[in-house]
């Protein structure tokens, strides 16, 4: 089955609240309408530490010039005080003393209206794991809610992820035995109950939930899923045991509360922007609009508005529409070529997801899985098996000038996207921007990466894979050696590919000085220690990842991801120059100061 998206409306609910979003985006709007970012008419900062990171480099430079937008000169002090001197205007002076100065950040792959909805006042539960987490702790959050007990009300969570917790323990319904704890028929006798996993490939629902949803439980009954692999039954083949996948998510996800959730989204976008304003990204890229919705111009409706109305003009912003169709749509093949923009909604980008989640099984690796849950695929699965359906959209795509993104975790995704593109690219050409591998997780080669560059492609790591899942990787979903090589970031720079570091927020958290960290020390959380330390690079080469290199990919490097005259005034300052931080106590010792967006200061 392919995934097209979470998505928690249909077409015809959004057009039955039409009304009430616009209506609270603009009470949301007048609300914030005392944020003030005052430009600035000209700033010269010295001292301290400059590195502009041309050419993907550290490349150190003494001083550099502001005005307007724009950086107007950056080099030596005497170079710089003569580019001041010929623009003829008074320019403010700043000594940096012992701080440091970088490009903007980078953030290549997250989510922004699907990380807004489980903010504050989303009805969605927090269940993101931290350090402690087990089912049981998760299931008194779902007593703690206001819904508990009330029958028909939904009670809704994300990010239960039973590869994290002790003893893996998942969710289920009609199971039997002695696992009682995990009944959610149990665990909320008379509320509809829906949890989503943390990968968002994957969720659990109770009996209520189904029938909230049309959808018989036991073989038999009105709505029984007979032929749909997405529902998961219990050994007997019987019963449904609680257990969604990616269409059947969606599936489900369709008959959530929708204004709630919807009012809560728009309401967190400017929270969450600020949020990563303050870790100092300046520039980031959605990468699958269509995943709140379920239809991709319905989610560029919610950000075009928020977007006119004031609510994203202080971080940069490209976006990649969520697709799973083998069909182009008219709306898009008629936009030639992109990047498509409505206001400051910048969409360059089709996304395809070839396989789905690693920690969560189903990702399409090469060697089979640890511990596959019960009669899984025991290498997970390719959501195209015939790989040549692919062909004629993407090659239709690419020669329109859209930017193809492939969602590939596994190794055998991998080979299916790179022989798709090498067809492409044989037939028709590359087009003129970077195309992307996004993920490249597990199972991958020299070989395949030796392959991307050969045809200019690039790839982009959730680097949270080795920090946070490190551990389960190794000890329960992969093994020792397989975990070793998950983003393999050496052999990125050993082969030469074009490489960056991502959150899929709100899969892990945005927070690049933590990508940094981990690029340099493989370092999981906790008492876990070192995972493939062979992988680990320098810090120059892992600050690449979180400026120019992303800034490549987003098709932007003409004006973001590094420093120089001509470019954006996107740039960060940081309380310590990181060369002189031991490696991996950058985010703990080298904190964010400031963050500034086209000579704005924003955070």
């Amino acid at each position: 089955m392919c995934n097209d998206g979470l998505h928690i409306a249909s077409e015809q609910a959004f057009q039955g609240i039409d009304e009430k979003i616009s209506s609270l985006i603009a009470d949301i709007a007048a609300e914030s309408a005392d944020v003030q970012f005052e430009p600035n008419n000209g700033v010269v900062v010295y001292n301290g530490t400059i590195l502009t990171m041309a050419g993907g480099t550290f490349n150190p430079q003494e001083s550099m010039a502001v005005k307007g937008d724009t950086i107007i000169s950056v080099g030596s002090s005497d170079a710089v005080k003569q580019a001041v001197s010929r623009a003829g205007h008074s320019f403010s002076e700043r000594d940096l003393g012992t701080q440091c100065i970088v490009p903007g950040f980078v953030e290549p792959h997250l989510h922004i209206l699907s990380t807004a909805m489980i903010g504050n006042g989303s009805p969605f539960i927090d269940m993101t794991y931290h350090d402690g987490q087990t089912r049981n702790s998760v299931v008194e959050s779902i007593k703690f809610s206001p819904h508990y007990g009330k029958v028909d009300a939904w009670i809704i969570g994300f990010g239960y992820d039973p590869s994290l917790v002790a003893d893996h323990l998942e969710f289920h319904i009609h199971m039997g035995g002695s696992d009682e704890a995990g009944d959610l028929d149990k665990v909320a006798p008379t509320n509809p109950l829906f949890i989503i996993n943390q990968s968002g490939h994957l969720a659990y629902c109770n009996t209520a939930a189904f029938r909230k949803a049309s959808i018989g439980t036991k073989a038999g009954e009105p709505g029984f899923p007979v032929k749909d692999p997405e529902f998961e039954r219990d050994p007997t083949k019987i019963f449904l045991n609680g257990v969604v996948k990616e269409t059947a998510v969606k599936k489900i996800a369709g008959y959530l509360p929708q204004f709630p959730i919807l009012a809560a989204t728009i309401a967190n976008v400017r929270p969450v922007l600020r949020r990563w304003a303050a870790r100092g990204c300046t520039t980031v890229y959605d990468c699958g609009l269509g995943l709140l919705s379920g239809n991709p111009q319905l989610d560029i409706k919610i950000i075009e508005a928020l977007t006119i109305l004031g609510h994203f003009p202080r971080i940069r912003g490209a976006l990649a529409l969520n697709f799973a169709k083998t069909d182009v749509p008219t709306f898009l093949a008629n936009n030639t070529p992109p990047p498509w923009d409505k206001g400051k909604v910048h969409v360059q980008g089709i996304k395809y997801w070839l396989d789905d989640s690693t920690q969560g099984f189903t990702a399409a690796v090469k060697a089979p899985y640890l511990n596959p849950p019960r009669d899984w695929p025991p290498c997970g699965t390719l959501n195209y098996p015939d790989e040549t359906s692919l062909d004629n959209p993407i090659q239709q795509l690419i020669s329109h000038g859209w930017q193809i993104v492939l969602h590939a975790n596994g190794g055998a995704a991998i080979d299916q996207a790179l022989s798709v593109l090498s067809r492409a690219f044989a037939k028709i050409g590359p087009g003129k921007i970077m195309h992307r591998l996004e993920h490249v997780t597990a199972d991958i080669s020299l070989d395949q990466l030796t392959r991307a560059v050969s045809i200019n492609l690039s790839v982009t790591h959730l680097i949270a894979h080795v920090r946070k899942w490190g551990h389960t990787f190794s000890t329960w979903v992969l093994g020792e050696e397989c975990a070793a090589r998950i983003d393999p970031v050496k052999d990125d720079v050993t082969t030469g590919v074009t490489y960056s570091f991502h959150s899929d927020s709100p899969v892990s958290e945005a927070d690049p000085l933590q990508f940094v960290d981990t690029a340099v020390t493989c370092k999981m959380d906790g008492r876990w220690g070192v995972l493939g330390s062979e992988q680990t690079v320098n810090l120059e080469e892992a600050l690449r990842g979180i400026t120019y290199n992303p800034g490549k990919q987003v098709g932007a490097l003409d004006e973001v991801g590094s420093l120089e005259q001509g470019k954006k005034a996107d740039f960060v300052i940081l309380g310590k120059d990181p060369c002189k931080v031991p490696n991996g106590e950058l985010r703990q010792k080298c904190e964010v100061v400031e963050t500034w967006v086209g000579g704005v200061r924003v955070a």
